[in-house]
């Protein structure tokens, strides 16, 4: 993981991904 490079693209997947993790750990 690059903390270096911080691009709004790459941010919204992550949070898509941790939307999807959060939403299965969840259920």
């Amino acid at each position: 993981m690059k903390k270096g490079v911080m691009r709004p693209g790459h941010i919204q997947l992550r949070v898509l991904d941790m939307a999807k993790a959060l939403e299965h750990y969840v259920e």
